[in-house]
């Protein structure tokens, strides 16, 4: 569950909320980082945002990535 570039190319292939939402996905906290990407891409940002927080929770309040991506989804919500 760790191979990013999986996760990554999943993302691709939904397009909209529902079709994530669909999917089965095994609870690890790599899922959360899939969730977070996907939801940034599709500008649902409130979603990114919660995804973010789980993680910095579970213990990566240090990460840099993490940091920079809820700055990008703090951004798309003004717009």
């Amino acid at each position: 569950p760790t191979l990013w570039a999986a996760w990554v190319e999943l993302a691709g292939l939904a397009n909209e909320y529902e079709a994530l939402d669909s999917l089965q996905l095994p609870k690890h906290w790599m899922m959360y980082f899939f969730a977070a990407h996907a939801f940034i891409e599709l500008k649902l940002s409130d979603q990114a945002l919660e995804a973010y927080m789980t993680l910095v929770n579970a213990g990566f309040q240090k990460s840099t990535y993490i940091t920079a991506q809820m700055a990008i989804a703090h951004h798309d919500r003004r717009g």
